[in-house]
C-alpha cells in the first residue's frame, strides 16, 4: 500500500516491480575504439531522434526524472553506485496526465515533484513547475540503439545546452555479461559516470 502524507493512497498492495539493469556510461573519446567496435559487432535495432529534460534534485543524485518528447516521465533510482557498473531502477514510468497513485509513487522518493505531477496537464506545465523545484537540463539527442545477447548499447549525439557531445552507455540486467563486455570493449571501469556526473562534465 502507497501512503501519501501518512494517509493511504490505495487500499489495494502494489504489484510493480521496478525493472533494474547495470550500466556503463562515458564520453566518445574515452570509447572511441569501442565505439567501432559496437559499430561493427553489434546488431543495429533502432535509431530515434528526441527531446528530453532532466530534472536533479538538490541533494538527490541517486534519483533521475527524466521527460521525453514532452509526454513520456521516467523515475529511475540509483540502487548502487558504489561498484564499478552502476545498478539502476527504474521507479516510475508513465505518460501524461498521470493518475494521483502514480504521483504519489514519484512522491515516495522525491516529495517535492508529488504536488506538480498531480497538476501537469501536459508536458509544458510539468516542467515549469519542476524546474522551480530543480537544476533542469534540456537534451536533443540522435540515438543508435545497439544489442549482442544480454548487452545493449547506445551511441548518441546529443546538444546539453548549446554543446555537442557523443555519449556511449552500455547496459543489461544480467551484471556479469555486463562486466564482460566492459573488458572485451576495453573500457575504463572508473571513466563510469551516472547521469548527474554526465551533465557536470558537459
Amino acid at each position: 500500500m502507497y501512503y501519501l502524507n501518512s494517509k493511504p493512497v490505495s487500499q489495494k498492495p502494489s504489484h510493480f516491480a521496478p525493472d533494474q539493469n547495470y550500466q556503463w556510461r562515458g564520453f566518445k573519446d574515452q570509447a572511441e575504439d569501442a565505439v567501432k567496435t559496437i559499430c561493427k559487432t553489434f546488431d543495429l535495432v533502432q535509431t530515434e531522434t528526441r527531446k528530453d529534460q532532466y530534472f536533479l534534485h538538490p541533494g538527490r543524485t541517486d534519483v533521475i526524472t527524466s521527460l521525453s518528447d514532452d509526454d513520456k516521465v521516467v523515475v529511475r533510482r540509483l540502487v548502487d553506485g558504489e561498484s564499478d557498473l552502476d545498478q539502476w531502477e527504474t521507479a516510475v514510468e508513465t505518460t501524461l496526465p498521470m493518475k494521483r497513485s502514480t504521483a504519489a509513487r514519484i512522491g515516495r522518493h522525491l516529495p517535492r515533484f508529488n504536488a506538480p505531477c498531480v497538476s501537469a496537464e501536459n508536458g509544458e506545465e510539468l516542467a515549469e513547475s519542476l524546474s522551480k523545484k530543480s537544476k533542469t537540463y534540456e537534451v536533443k539527442s540522435t540515438r543508435k540503439l545497439y544489442a549482442q545477447g544480454d548487452v545493449q548499447a547506445v551511441i548518441a549525439k546529443v546538444k546539453v545546452d548549446g554543446e555537442d557531445k557523443t555519449t556511449v552507455s552500455i547496459t543489461s540486467t544480467d551484471r556479469d555479461a555486463l562486466e564482460t563486455m566492459v573488458k572485451k570493449l576495453g573500457l575504463n571501469t572508473a571513466a563510469n559516470q551516472n547521469v548527474d556526473q554526465f551533465f557536470l562534465a558537459v
